[in-house]
């Protein structure tokens, strides 16, 4: 092969990742329905809440939130057949998570992995942009699985 010949199928090999939609999303993550896992570790963070979302000290009540801090950035796909989640969300670092049942303090400060549903934030106590309903989660003790409980 010449040079010049594979200097264009090297260019031409590239550029199909820029007009490939699916090729520049591969690895993105998907909203709800489909569940996700994600891997970081735990937070609990005081914020203002009710009524006004802005400052604890004027009044407003402290709510607590639970915030997974991810080992990598991750980006989760739009969902062009929903009017909350049609929008791409890239880089995201930290995710609220939200639970129905159980308490996940003896959490904190742990590497988890947690699974679940993600959504686009849409409430003022949703603390992120990006939220997950956890259905699971699983704690790690010095690199291996320590055990699941479920929430």
């Amino acid at each position: 092969m010449m040079k010049g010949q594979f200097h264009l199928i090297a260019l031409i090999a590239a550029s199909s990742t820029l007009f490939d939609p699916l090729a520049a999303h591969a690895g993105c993550l998907r909203f709800s329905p489909a569940e996700s896992e994600l891997s970081g570790s735990l937070e609990a963070r005081t914020y203002p809440g009710p009524p006004n979302y802005e400052d604890i000290a004027e009044g407003d009540r402290a709510e607590r939130a639970f915030v997974l801090k991810l080992d990598e950035p991750a980006c989760v796909d739009a969902d062009p057949k929903s009017e909350t989640n049609s929008a791409d969300q890239a880089g995201i670092r930290e995710v609220h998570i939200r639970w129905f049942g159980g308490d996940l303090a003896s959490l904190v400060g742990k590497r988890v992995v947690v699974r679940g549903q993600l959504a686009t934030a849409t409430i003022a106590h949703d603390r992120t942009a990006v939220v997950m309903d956890v259905t699971a989660a699983r704690v790690q003790a010095d690199g291996s699985l320590d055990r699941i409980q479920r929430l």
